[in-house]
C-alpha cells in the first residue's frame, strides 16, 4: 500500500529514506498466528503515527516492512527516535516484544514519470542502499549512513548520540558504507555485530556497479542452496546448483548477489574460485585449494588434501566460469560432495557439470517490454529489468541524461536488438556518453545487418552478442583496437606496468610492428586503456589496498584474442609477455629473501595466472632458457605459499628441453631438489641436487656448489644423517664465506647451529645462531628471522631460561605470520607448548601440541625423527600430569580450535580456551 500525507508533495531529488521491519516476523507468525493480526495492526499504526508527525510519507507496505520519505535527515531522524520509543513502551501482550530495525539513508531518488503526486519512487541505487542498510540491522537498532551523519552534523537533539560503527560492505557487494547507530539514554544500545558482508568470512570482491533486476532469479536460488529452508520444508537439500547460459548473461554476477545472501547460511563462508584464466585442467584443485587455504601434502592428491581440509566445513564454494574445464570442475565438485557434508557448490558454465544431485538453473536474458508502442507508461518501462540496466548504466557515465518519452522508445529498441543480453545492454549503454539513445540503436541496427551472413550456424544470443562486440570494435579508434588485441594475452588482469611494457613500442607511434603497422607509445596506454574502461570493454578492478589491476570479461577476452590471431601477431605479443613476466620473477627474486618480502608474495600471487601463461609458452625449444630462469626465480615464492608440485611441473617440463650442463640446468636441477624435499621425496631430490653438483663443480661456480651444498644438507639431514649434514654445512660455509655470499653464510650458521643443538652443544647453538640472526636482520630477511630466533628460543628453553625462549618465539612467530611462513609458524609453536610444560601448565601443553601437530599435517611440513623426539622430551611432564580421559578431551577442543585463531590469541597474550 501507499499512502501521501498532509497535501504536500513528496520529496524528490534528494530524498532521506526511512526503512523498518519486524526482527523474526516469521517465527513470530508461526508461533501466534491468532495474536500477530492484532499485534500487527498496532505496530502499523505506531509506525504511521510517528512517520506522520514528523512530515514523513509512507509510500510503500510490504507485510511489515515500511518504507518512508522524508525531505530533511533531522525529520527522519526524529520519525525513527519517536518510533522505537512507541514500539518500546507498547504492552504487546501474548507475542512478546515487537523488536523493529530501522535504517536511514539519504541520496538521489526521482519520483516516477515525474508526477509530484503518486509518491511513487523510481527504483534506484538510493532504494537498493537503504534496504541493504536495513538488512544489517538487529531489532530495536537504527541504523544511519554516512550522508544521513553529514546532513545531522549541527541538528542531532541533546539526547541523543550517533555511534560510530566504522566502515562495512553490505550485501549489495559494493564500496564499503560508513554506518552509524542512533543512541540514546532511553532505549538499548547495546547489540551483536551488524550484519555485514565483513561480519562473515568470504573473499566476494567488490562490485563497483549496482545490481539491477533478477530479484526472482536470486530468490529461487537462495531457496534451493539456503539449508535452513531445506530443513523448515522437509524437502531434501540442493547442493549443487549450476547457473547455464550462453556468455554475457550476468551469470558471474547473479552467483555473486546469492553468495553475499547466503553468508549466514555457511558457518565456514562463501568462497568465490574464478576459472576463466585457468587453462589446465589439473590445476583446478590447486586453484581450489589456494582459496580455501588448503596445503599441499605429500603422498596424497590435491583432492584428497582439499577434501581433509573441508570434510567437515559448512561452506558454499562458487566455481565461476567452468565451461572450458567442465570436466575437471565435474570431477572435483562430485568428489567434494560426496566427502564433504556440508559443502555446497554454486557453478557457472555454459553447459551443465552432469554429475549426480545437479539442479541445474537456466540464467534468461533481462526481461524486455513486449511492445515498441512509443506511448508506453514509463512506470512500466521502468518494471523492465533490461530497460532499467540501460537507464541506470547511461546515468553513471552521463549524469545529464534525462528519461523521457521521446528516447525511450530508441531504449526499448536497443535492449529488444540485443536481446536483453546485460553485457551488450551494458556496453551499448557506455556509448551514451557521445551518442543519443536514437544514434546508439540506429548503429545497431545498421552493423547487424552487415553481420547477418556466416555465423547462423551460432546460437542467436551469440550471435547477438557476437555482433554487438564486432559493433563496439568497428568504433574504436585503431589505437584502441590495437590494444584491444594485445591485451587479450593477460590473464586473470593485468597492471597498468604490465600493459605499458606488453602492448607498447619502444619509441613512439610512429615505430612499424612485425606485420608493418605503428606501434603504441607506452605514454599513450594510461589513455588508451582509460578510454576501453570508459566503454565497458576493459573492467577495472579496484584494491583499496594495493595497485589498480584491470581484467577483461571473458566474452571480450575471447573476441580480442581472435581478432589478434587474424593479425598475425600472436606470436610477438606472447613473446613480450614472457620477457615482460620474466623480468617481473627476476625483479621478486631480489626482495623475496628481503624487508619486501610479503609485498611481493602478493603481488606474485595476484600474477599467479599470467606467470602460468608465460611458461606454458616458455616450454619450448628455442624459448626454454627463459622459462628456467623463471621457474628458478620463483624458488622461494612456490615453497612459502605452498606450489610444491606446480613449481616442481613447470621445471621437471623445461628441464628435458636441454642437456647442456649450463648455469642455468644446474640452478633449475637445484631448485627442483629443493621443492621435491618439500614434498617429502627425498630420493628424487637427492638426485636432482647431485646433479646439479656435477655440472657446479665442471662450471666452477663456487656460489651455485655452496647453495647445492646446503640444500643437499637438508635433505641428509631430514633422513637422519646429522654427521654427512654437518660435513655439506661446513663446506657450504667455507666456500659461502670466501666468496662473501652473506644469504649462504647465514643459512649454513643456522643448519651448523641445529646440529650442535641435536648434539648437546647448547653454547656454540646459541652463538651460531646469534650470528646468522645478525646477518638476517641486516638483510631484512624475515624467514630468516624467523628461523634464527625460532632455534635461539629452542637453545635458551634446553638451558632453561623460560622468558627468554617465549620472547623469542613471540618475535619469531609476528615475523612467520606477516609473511604467512608456515614453516615458522609451526617451530613457534612448538616452543609455546614446551614453554606451557615448564610452567605448570599442561592441559595448555597438549591443547597446543595438538594445534601444532594439526598444523603441520595441514601444512605438509613433515617432522624429522630428532624434532619429534625433543618435542616428546619436553612434553613429557605435561602428559604424565593428564589423564588419558582428559587428554581424549583436550585433543577433541584442539581440533576444533582454527590455527588462525590459536596464533592470534598467543600474539595477544590470551591463554586458550580449554575445558575445566
Amino acid at each position: 500500500c501507499k499512502r501521501v500525507i498532509r497535501g504536500m508533495d513528496p520529496p524528490n531529488g534528494t530524498v532521506t529514506f526511512l526503512f523498518t521491519d519486524i526482527q523474526g516476523s516469521t517465527q513470530l507468525w508461526q508461533r501466534y498466528p491468532s495474536e500477530m493480526p492484532k499485534a500487527l495492526a498496532r505496530h502499523h499504526l505506531l509506525l504511521q503515527q510517528a512517520i506522520e508527525d514528523h512530515s514523513g510519507y509512507v509510500f510503500q507496505i510490504i507485510g511489515d516492512a515500511f518504507c518512508a520519505a522524508f525531505h530533511t535527515a533531522r525529520d527522519g531522524l526524529l520519525a525513527a527516535l519517536a518510533a522505537q520509543r512507541s514500539l518500546q513502551a507498547e504492552p504487546w501482550g501474548a507475542t512478546g516484544s515487537i523488536q523493529v530495525r530501522m535504517a536511514l539513508h539519504t541520496g538521489a531518488a526521482e519520483l516516477r514519470a515525474g508526477d509530484k503526486t503518486s509518491g511513487e519512487y523510481l527504483s534506484g541505487l538510493t532504494l537498493s542502499r537503504a534496504a541493504r542498510l536495513l538488512s544489517a540491522g538487529h531489532g530495536g537498532q537504527v541504523l544511519l549512513s554516512q550522508p544521513v551523519h553529514n546532513l545531522l552534523a549541527y541538528e542531532i537533539p541533546d539526547d541523543v548520540d550517533l555511534l560510530d560503527l566504522g566502515e562495512h560492505r553490505l550485501k549489495d557487494l559494493q564500496l564499503p558504507e560508513h554506518i552509524f547507530q542512533l543512541v540514546t539514554p532511553d532505549l538499548p544500545s547495546h547489540f551483536p555485530p551488524i550484519k555485514a558482508l565483513d561480519s562473515y568470512p568470504n573473499n566476494l570482491p567488490i562490485q563497483l556497479s549496482s545490481f539491477i533486476g533478477r530479484e526472482r532469479e536470486t530468490a529461487e536460488i537462495v531457496h534451493l542452496l539456503s539449508p535452513s529452508l531445506a530443513n523448515q520444508t522437509s524437502r531434501p537439500a540442493v547442493r549443487l546448483v549450476t547457473l547455464v547460459g550462453p556468455g554475457g548473461t550476468g551469470k558471474t554476477r547473479l552467483s555473486l548477489q546469492v553468495g553475499s545472501e547466503l553468508l549466514e547460511a555457511f558457518s565456514e563462508g562463501v568462497w568465490l574460485v574464478e576459472l576463466a584464466s585457468l587453462t589446465d585442467p589439473g590445476l583446478v584443485p590447486q586453484t581450489v585449494a589456494a582459496i580455501l587455504g588448503a596445503t599441499e601434502k605429500p603422498d596424497q592428491s590435491m583432492t584428497a588434501t582439499l577434501i581433509e581440509h573441508i570434510r567437515y566445513e559448512s561452506l558454499l564454494l562458487i566455481l565461476d566460469n567452468c565451461e572450458h574445464l567442465v570436466k575437471a570442475c565435474a570431477q572435483l565438485a562430485a568428489e567434494l560432495l560426496e566427502a564433504c557434508p556440508g559443502l555446497t557448490i554454486l557453478a557457472s558454465s555454459r553447459e551443465g557439470l552432469r554429475i549426480a544431485g545437479e539442479t541445474i538453473y537456466p540464467v534468461p536474458t533481462l526481461s524486455l517490454p513486449s511492445s515498441l508502442d512509443a506511448g508506453m507508461d514509463l512506470e512500466i518501462l521502468e518494471s523492465y529489468e533490461s530497460f532499467r540496466l540501460f537507464v541506470d548504466r547511461a546515468r553513471a557515465v552521463q549524469p545529464r541524461f534525462q528519461l523521457n518519452q521521446e528516447n525511450s522508445r530508441a531504449i526499448i529498441q536497443i535492449c529488444r536488438q540485443v536481446d536483453g543480453i546485460p553485457l551488450a545492454i551494458e556496453m551499448a549503454a557506455a556509448r551514451t556518453r557521445m551518442l543519443s539513445p536514437s544514434q546508439i540503436a540506429a548503429r545497431l541496427s545498421d552493423r547487424f545487418r552487415l553481420l547477418t551472413d556466416g555465423g547462423r550456424l551460432a546460437p542467436v544470443r551469440q550471435q547477438t552478442l557476437h555482433a554487438l562486440i564486432d559493433w563496439s570494435y568497428d568504433l574504436l579508434p585503431e589505437s584502441e583496437r590495437r590494444l584491444l588485441r594485445g591485451l587479450s594475452v593477460f590473464s586473470g588482469g593485468w597492471t597498468l606496468e604490465a600493459a605499458e611494457e606488453v602492448c607498447a613500442g619502444s619509441v613512439s607511434t610512429s615505430e612499424l610492428n612485425l606485420s608493418g603497422q605503428p606501434e603504441i607509445a607506452p605514454l599513450d596506454i594510461f589513455d588508451l586503456l582509460d578510454q576501453l574502461v570508459n566503454k565497458s570493454l576493459v573492467v577495472l578492478d579496484y584494491d583499496p589496498a594495493g595497485e589498480t589491476r584491470y581484467n577483461f570479461l571473458d566474452t571480450i577476452r575471447q573476441y580480442s584474442w581472435k581478432r589478434l590471431v587474424e593479425t598475425g601477431m600472436l606470436e610477438q605479443f606472447l613473446n613480450r609477455q614472457l620477457r615482460y613476466y620474466l623480468q617481473f620473477a627476476i625483479t621478486a627474486e631480489q626482495f623475496l629473501e628481503g624487508a619486501e618480502q610479503v609485498d611481493w608474495m602478493d603481488r606474485l600471487e595476484k600474477e599467479i595466472d599470467n606467470i602460468r601463461a608465460a611458461l606454458r609458452w616458455a616450454c619450448h625449444p628455442d624459448r626454454y632458457e627463459k622459462g628456467l630462469r623463471m621457474a628458478e626465480a620463483l624458488k622461494i615464492f612456490w615453497y612459502t605459499r605452498g606450489y610444491f608440485s606446480e613449481g616442481r611441473d613447470w621445471l621437471e617440463k623445461l628441464l628435458p628441453l636441454t642437456e647442456r650442463p649450463t648455469h642455468q640446468r644446474a640452478l633449475a636441477l637445484d631448485q627442483a631438489g629443493f621443492l621435491a624435499r618439500y614434498q617429502c621425496d627425498y630420493h628424487a631430490a637427492s638426485n636432482f641436487i647431485q646433479d646439479s653438483l656435477v655440472i657446479w663443480r665442471t662450471l666452477g661456480d663456487r656460489k651455485g656448489l655452496a647453495d647445492s651444498l646446503t640444500n643437499l644438507g637438508y635433505v641428509t639431514l631430514f633422513q637422519g644423517d646429522l654427521v654427512t649434514a654437518q660435513q655439506l654445512y661446513e663446506e657450504s660455509l667455507q666456500i659461502n664465506r670466501s666468496t662473501g655470499n652473506q644469504q649462504g653464510i647465514a643459512d649454513a650458521l643456522s643448519h651448523l647451529g641445529m646440529i650442535a643443538f641435536y648434539q648437546g652443544d647448547l653454547e656454540q647453538a646459541g652463538v651460531l645462531h646469534n650470528e646468522s640472526l645478525t646477518i638476517w636482520r641486516r638483510l631484512g630477511d624475515k624467514i630468516g628471522i624467523s628461523h634464527a630466533l625460532n632455534r635461539l628460543a629452542s637453545v635458551a628453553f634446553q638451558a632453561g631460561q623460560l622468558e627468554e625462549a617465549h620472547r623469542m618465539a613471540l618475535e619469531s612467530l609476528r615475523a612467520a605470520r606477516d609473511l604467512k611462513y608456515s614453516e615458522g609458524i609451526a617451530w613457534s609453536l612448538e616452543i609455546f607448548a614446551a614453554y606451557a610444560t615448564a610452567r605448570g601448565q599442561p592441559k595448555q601443553a597438549v591443547l597446543l601440541e595438538v594445534i601444532y601437530t594439526k598444523y603441520r599435517q595441514m601444512m605438509s611440513l613433515p617432522a624429522s625423527p630428532a624434532q619429534r623426539e625433543r618435542l616428546e622430551n619436553w612434553l613429557l611432564q605435561a602428559h604424565q600430569a593428564i589423564s588419558r580421559e582428559e587428554m581424549e578431551q583436550i585433543q577433541a577442543v584442539g581440533q576444533r580450535i582454527a590455527a588462525d585463531q590459536a596464533i592470534a590469541n598467543i600474539l595477544d597474550g590470551h591463554p586458550l580456551s580449554i575445558p575445566a
